[in-house]
């Protein structure tokens, strides 16, 4: 609250031109800060949605279902990275429980 009170009193030493200026500096920051939120969020949303699939087709196996394996995509967008790796495992796993079950 100190810091807010301290930052009033300088602000009001400014002119009005300064003071319209750091107006629009802070509007400017704020709209940056509200625009990286938003892509923090969706990255992790994004970062979720890779991961959903995995679990599901484990959990299909694990009732006896093996038809169900893991989409290589998500949303349009081919898997990348530990998610290609890990849908790679449990879809070879899927497989090779299929020829077993036979």
């Amino acid at each position: 609250m100190g810091d807010e009170a301290a930052f009033q009193r300088a602000f009001e030493a400014f002119s009005p031109e300064e003071q319209q200026r750091v107006a629009t500096i802070l509007q400017t920051l704020r709209g940056q800060q509200e625009a990286v939120g938003e892509e923090q969020a969706a990255d992790g949303t994004a970062f979720v949605s890779q991961f959903e699939p995995l679990p599901q087709a484990i959990a299909a196996v694990a009732q006896g279902n093996l038809t169900q394996t893991v989409r290589m995509d998500v949303d349009g967008r081919p898997l990348e990275g530990e998610f290609l790796r890990s849908a790679d495992i449990v879809n070879t796993m899927i497989q090779q429980l299929s020829i077993v079950d036979g």
